[in-house]
């Protein structure tokens, strides 16, 4: 029986490399690593979501079995009957070459004289550059989305980031905000990806990626790797509806990513960004403000990696087919079309987090570049007044805080204000992971956001110092701190502890807060408008 399974699908995949020559597959693989995308009938569009990345092998199942593509979507296909696991392996591949940009300066797309002046400016410095377009272009029923944007950078290619970094760091002025480090594809990776069922000895084997989709209505992923990186990292089984296909990724491992409509990946991504049963008015500005962050993210994320999005906390967390709940379902169906504009008819830029701790952040203070107006830190109180804290007034903030949104509700007793310990024995071995410092001795905060969020600490050890930037950068320095809302002290024992307050990055629409205005009365549209600056919801499909 596996000779004739063999020799069959050797007959159907010979044909099929027939009918396409070498270069049309590697188009089809290639197209993976770019911002291209399709539209629904219905003008919707499909995007591809990485669902993990890094992998030595991945397993799948459907009940009904799987159709495969082994030469790209359009191209013949082979059906594979029967409720089995089948698993995905990578042969003779080759990592991607990877290299780094230094980013001189931000400029819309758009905005032709002013790309052209920038660029004329720098090079007037004696920096020459070269241009990098992110985002896309696309329109809505007559309405035109452009979140194109031009990086003009440095004309070197760094081997490192760090070499990047340093570039910018030495600068005339220093770094402002629209200037950063950005990975980029150099060379595109390689490989063999094989598809295979042990008992059947079935085995299908094609160049950099293969696409497919379940017979049924589900595929069941097996041991889904998230929160890489964070201290809840684990592996789930979950189930996920579309089609899907397994690539070739960065590393020269795996990844397998799901495509399917927005609206449809909505439902899986709203209850994983909020609770399910939270009021009505949350879970719909919670939808709405998805949608935009889905949007923007076209095109400006994982620019090495086979897929548009990722479904972890770096784009926003999807867990598939399997996470949807039918009050978030009504609320993604409810607010279909909606988006949320700033106040000058662009699509906004809408991040959010957990719990603010009773002050959001700006946009910049926890991204390099990110600029938006709509992005401005303010207290989560009815006032909503926007006033920076000063060192010693962070710690009366923490000790004594206002009352607040996201303070009063039950679902923040862990979140809202925290305590982390830290043994001295075990933050040294932290530090030592990133920074030859020797053991710690101090810790300074050089600078705070106006939330009062660090981004940037200074590190003494016995054997030298150490600034760490970046707020998630500072946080994961000490295991995973929930925010980087934080004064830390060294106890008469030697050991150190953080009191601190939220939970993420503070930027944005504060969930927790955002649920106790809806409890308030507050519908969606007024909920997005407390904690977006300038902005307007408008339905556009």
């Amino acid at each position: 029986m596996r000779a004739v399974w063999s020799l069959l699908l050797t007959l159907l995949l010979s044909s099929s490399a027939l009918a396409q020559d070498k270069m049309s597959r590697e188009d089809k693989a290639a197209i993976l690593f770019s911002n291209r995308f399709s539209f629904t009938d219905d003008g919707e569009p499909v995007l591809s979501v990485g669902i993990m990345d890094q992998q030595k092998t991945i397993t799948v199942s459907s009940k009904a079995g799987l159709v495969v593509h082994p030469s790209g979507p359009d191209g013949p296909s082979v059906t594979l009957a029967g409720n089995r696991k089948w698993a995905f392996r990578v042969k003779q591949s080759t990592p991607a070459g990877l290299a780094w940009r230094a980013v001189l300066d931000t400029v819309p797309t758009k905005d032709f004289k002013r790309v052209k002046e920038s660029s004329s400016s720098w090079d007037q410095q004696g920096y020459k550059t070269v241009r990098l377009e992110l985002g896309t272009l696309f329109s809505f029923q007559g309405t035109v989305f452009d979140s194109r944007e031009t990086l003009l950078c440095a004309a070197q290619l760094f081997q490192t980031r760090k070499a990047a970094q340093e570039f910018l760091e030495a600068l005339p002025g220093g770094i402002n905000d629209g200037q950063r480090v950005t990975e980029v594809l150099d060379s595109r990776p390689e490989g063999r990806v094989i598809l295979e069922e042990r008992e059947t000895g079935i085995s299908i084997e094609a160049r950099n990626a293969i696409w497919f989709e379940p017979l049924d209505s589900s595929l069941i992923v097996q041991d889904v790797e998230y929160a890489r990186g964070f201290p809840w990292h684990g592996h789930q089984t979950r189930s996920y509806g579309g089609s899907f296909y397994v690539a070739v990724d960065k590393t020269g491992q795996l990844a397998i990513a799901n495509v399917l409509p927005a609206e449809t990946m909505l439902r899986g991504l709203v209850p994983a960004e909020i609770y399910p049963d939270a009021p009505d008015a949350a879970l719909q500005a919670q939808a709405i403000s998805a949608r935009n962050e889905l949007y923007s993210k076209i095109g400006h994320r994982h620019l090495a990696d086979p897929y548009l999005i990722c479904s972890e906390q770096d784009c926003q967390v999807y867990k598939g087919q399997g996470a949807e709940k039918k009050r978030t379902n009504r609320a993604v169906q409810e607010t279909r079309g909606k988006v949320i504009f700033d106040e000058n008819g662009k699509l906004a830029d809408i991040r959010y987090s957990s719990t603010c701790g009773g002050h959001t952040e700006d946009g910049n203070e926890a991204w390099a570049g990110v600029t938006s107006p709509n992005l401005r830190g303010r207290f989560d109180t009815e006032e909503g007044a926007r006033t920076p804290m000063t060192e010693a007034e962070v710690e009366q903030f923490l000790t004594n805080p206002p009352t607040t949104y996201c303070g009063r509700s039950t679902r923040s007793r862990s979140t809202f204000r925290w305590t982390q310990k830290l043994p001295a024995k075990e933050l040294n071995e932290l530090v030592a992971k990133k920074h030859q410092v020797g053991p710690v001795q101090s810790l300074e905060v050089l600078h705070r956001g106006v939330s009062g969020r660090a981004n940037k600490l200074q590190v003494t050890g016995k054997k030298g110092t150490a600034v760490v930037d970046g707020e998630l950068t500072i946080r994961r320095l000490f295991g995973g701190l929930k925010s980087s809302l934080f004064v830390v002290k060294k106890s008469t024992d030697g050991d150190w502890e953080f009191l601190g307050g939220g939970f993420g990055h503070g930027v944005g629409m504060c969930q927790i807060g955002a649920m106790e205005m809806a409890r308030d009365g507050k519908n969606s549209d007024a909920i997005l408008e407390f904690y977006y600056k300038g902005i307007s919801v408008k339905r556009i499909y």
